[in-house]
């Protein structure tokens, strides 16, 4: 038999055919298949993106909706002007470079092809994305579409990059300049793309606004310099270089900057600084729940900043402390009995809220002493204490109290340095009842209905305190309010008025009501009525002047003209 002789002949569009000659006439002994193995060799001229091929205007793998037709590996990509967005759905293309110019105002959406289950649009070189929108995916669960810039790729001027799969960065890592957007349509990943090159992070004057769960494994460090706003929470650095001396955050700015991070935080091994801050005093960059689970990575001591620049709300830099004390005044065994220590002065109606901590036990109706260990510090901390519904939540007309403010959810500021042990932090629990009723406008005035409960003296008295509510009209309200163990309300009065001039406080002139005294029974709803009579007219109002004649006329009498003389 005499080998076969392929010869490929490819025109511009890569799918010339394919011509086999054999010089065989026995084909008895041949075989059934001829194996060929051929390549498209890259062409040397660019790919612009024109789209606009009719019912096909978007795809990219349509070869007329390309100058040169749609590109291949090893080819380069170009967007500028061009009226049509581009749905990239070429699958796995590894590209010279990509060139996205000022001049491009439309999308570019990297999707899954049809059929597959997967898409990667890899660049060997450098990405350049000066306009539009670049988006990898669809939605936060496309993560396995990906974008690998194995150059440096570089956001800017009126640009929107959307992270919504993998964006895998070389050595030379990523640029976002001044005017570009770097957002995310959820969870979403910055990795390696060669396993053991580390990458760098830059955000110079850009705005980044990433929401969902986003990691950032592999970074060399983060820099952010001078940028106008910075969201970006639920971040985790993982896979790092352990030998670094680079900062894993740097910040940067000639001028004052205000950012907020919540809930970071790294993997080990710790570095010497987690984060490093060169920006004008009077800057307040706050990071609240934010540690390393297993290192001191960030906190004071992992800090390089100007004082009162960077603060960690707990702190989690130092060693861990201790909060204890005695829950007092305390009903009967009445069940769960929970202490929460937050860093948030609302933490026991938003529990958990910067790096709460929570201990729970059961309790026989005597004096009950706690322990809060393994608290991060140093911070400052506000201590709740309640009974729970059994799910951890505060029960119905449950006792409760805080820190320095018996019966009531406000605690005085407790500060934990690092390493301290802290006693005497008691509270003081009061069980609780509700009241409610029907207000009603019996007054002449108008506007919306303010329902208050005030405890420890009259309405609007110095040292009371008090509940408040709003409504549209007359109708129901309900408030829950601590009393005391014989039963009556500590919320010595139910007061309501019209809100007239809406600023939410009672004014001389507004019309009102006064219930007093109430009881309420322990564990128990009281019925109070309320009728709002009354109200003045409000002081002031408006004088207007005006030059024109109320009426048309002439003062004086009418007819001829008479003349007299005087001797």
């Amino acid at each position: 038999m005499v080998p076969a002789r392929t010869d490929l002949d490819r025109d511009g569009d890569g799918l010339g055919p394919l011509y086999v000659a054999a010089e065989d006439t026995a084909y008895g002994d041949n075989s059934g298949t001829i194996r060929a193995v051929f390549e498209v060799l890259p062409s040397t001229s660019p790919k612009r993106w024109l789209g606009g091929t009719l019912g096909f205007e978007n795809a990219a793998d349509i070869d007329q909706n390309w100058a040169g037709g749609r590109p291949y590996n090893g080819e380069i990509a170009v967007f500028d002007s061009t009226a049509y967005d581009c749905v990239w759905n070429l699958r796995d293309v590894s590209l010279a470079s990509l060139q996205i110019s000022t001049a491009f105002t439309r999308s570019i959406t990297v999707v899954v092809p049809p059929f597959q289950f997967g898409n990667r649009l890899s660049v060997m070189g450098d990405a350049t994305i000066g306009g539009g929108r670049f988006q990898v995916g669809t939605s936060s669960v496309n993560s396995q579409i990906d974008f690998f810039v194995n150059g440096k790729l570089v956001v800017k001027d009126t640009s929107t990059f959307v992270m919504g799969g993998t964006l895998g960065l070389g050595g030379a890592g990523a640029e976002f300049r001044t005017g570009a957007l770097w957002t995310s349509l959820g969870s979403a990943q910055v990795r390696r793309a060669s396993p053991a090159v580390p990458y760098t992070l830059r955000v110079d004057r850009a705005t980044v606004n990433i929401e969902g769960l986003t990691t950032f494994d592999g970074l060399e460090y983060l820099e952010i310099s001078s940028s106008p706003f910075v969201s970006v929470d639920n971040l985790t650095f993982s896979g790092y270089e352990s030998a670094s001396t680079n900062p894993l955050v740097r910040f940067i700015s000639g001028t004052t900057v205000a950012y907020q991070f919540d809930s970071w935080s790294s993997q080990p091994p710790a570095r010497a600084v987690g984060v490093e801050a060169f920006v004008q005093l009077g800057s307040t960059i706050v990071f609240t729940n934010s540690m390393s689970p297993s290192g001191n990575s960030f906190g004071a001591p992992k800090t390089n900043a100007p004082p009162q620049v960077v603060s960690w709300l707990p702190d989690g830099g130092g060693a861990p402390g201790v909060i204890n004390g005695f829950l007092s005044a305390l009903p009967g065994n009445v069940g769960t009995y929970r202490v929460l220590a937050s860093t948030s002065p609302k933490g026991a109606t938003n529990t958990g809220v910067g790096g709460g901590v929570s201990l729970s036990t059961t309790m026989g109706g005597v004096p009950l002493f706690y322990t809060l260990s393994n608290v991060r510090a140093p911070s400052t901390y506000y201590l709740f204490a309640f009974v729970d519904d059994g799910g951890g939540e505060v029960g119905a007309h449950a006792p409760r109290g805080g820190f320095n403010h018996p019966g009531e959810f406000r605690s005085a500021p407790v500060f934990l340095p690092s390493g301290a042990n802290i006693g005497g932090i008691d509270v003081t629990l009061k069980p609780w009842g509700a009241v409610q009723g029907f207000v009603e406008n019996a007054s002449s005035q108008f506007g919306p209905i303010v329902v208050e409960t005030w405890g420890g003296g009259l309405p609007n008295v110095a040292g009371s305190t008090r509940q408040v509510r709003s409504q549209p009209t007359s109708g129901p309200y309900l408030f829950e309010t601590p009393s005391t163990f014989a039963g009556v309300l500590h919320s010595s009065a139910v007061f309501a008025f019209i809100d007239a001039n809406f600023n939410k406080q009672w004014d001389f002139f507004e019309a009102s009501g006064t219930v007093r005294p109430v009881n309420v029974p322990v564990a128990a709803t009281a019925t109070v009525n309320v009728t709002i009579t009354g109200g003045a007219p409000a002081p002031g109002g408006q004088v207007s002047l005006a030059t024109a004649a109320v009426h048309f006329g002439a003062v004086g009498a009418g007819g001829t003209r008479r003349s007299s003389a005087c001797a």
